[in-house]
């Protein structure tokens, strides 16, 4: 049979999770591209184009090799689209606004007085599970009321099944209040205590943290993403601009842009 000439992806996609693809064939310089999440993933050589007379299709080619999949915000173009403009089709730029919509994949109130799950409101049925050293606390902050302890001592953290593409753009966000008595005060040592993050087999895909360095009583916050699950690996991290001492509620956010590859 005739070759096909193919751009393959680095790497399979994450099951469940939106992914999105943008194939172009560049005619001038005879190549066709595949851009995943707004990153380049392949480039190849093809000299040969001709067109088709068939309708377009989304979801079959032939009579085989159906998709079972959903699809959204599918678009044809006549014409190369370029990498400067790859942020408003990957971050699903709305056109009357010029802004991002944003895609909830979930949330978490954490307004539970007990029990060991956090509802996802979302619609998205992320239940958070809490594990050892987690638990819902009543706080005397009006603004806030219950909230998600953990005791760092005891390993404390929760866990949720999001589905989560980390090569795509996301953001995670939330409030945090470091405990003001806890081992911050040791001012001995540097702490890096955890608050957002997505573990992999040796490193997180993601984190958001809290840097104190040893002999200080204030630390800053800090945001990294990390391209491969080697230690060492490529990464991108920012810093933020401003110190926080421990105690008192203060919202982070972590941001990752994929099509120009940047953390905020």
């Amino acid at each position: 049979g005739a070759t096909i000439v193919r751009a393959i992806g680095a790497k399979p996609p994450v099951l469940g999770a939106w992914t999105h693809l943008l194939g172009v064939y560049d005619r001038q310089a005879q190549k066709i591209r595949l851009y995943v999440n707004g990153k380049l993933n392949a480039e190849t050589a093809f000299t040969t184009p001709w067109a088709a007379n068939g309708p377009f299709e989304i979801g079959r080619w032939g009579t085989s090799n159906q998709l079972d999949a959903a699809v959204d915000q599918a678009a044809v173009f006549n014409r190369v689209v370029y990498p400067d403009e790859l942020n408003g089709l990957v971050n699903l730029e709305n056109p009357d606004t010029g802004h991002p919509q944003a895609e909830l994949l979930a949330h978490w109130a954490l307004d539970e007085t007990a029990g060991t799950t956090g509802l996802d409101s979302s619609g998205r049925g992320n239940t958070l599970s809490l594990q050892t050293g987690a638990a819902f606390t009543t706080t005397d902050d009006y603004a806030h009321g219950n909230v998600l302890s953990l005791d760092a001592g005891a390993l404390g953290r929760a866990t949720a099944p999001v589905k989560l593409d980390e090569s795509g753009s996301f953001t995670v966000a939330g409030w945090v209040n470091l405990e003001a008595q806890s081992r911050l005060e040791d001012t001995t040592v540097a702490h890096s205590p955890t608050v957002f993050s997505h573990p992999g087999a040796n490193r997180n895909a993601f984190r958001l943290w809290y840097r104190q360095e040893a002999g200080e009583s204030v630390g800053d916050w800090n945001f990294g993403v990390y391209a491969t699950d080697v230690l060492e690996g490529p990464a991108a991290t920012t810093v933020s601009d401003e110190v926080n001492p421990p105690g008192g509620w203060i919202h982070v956010a972590g941001v990752f842009d994929s099509a120009d590859r940047s953390a905020k």
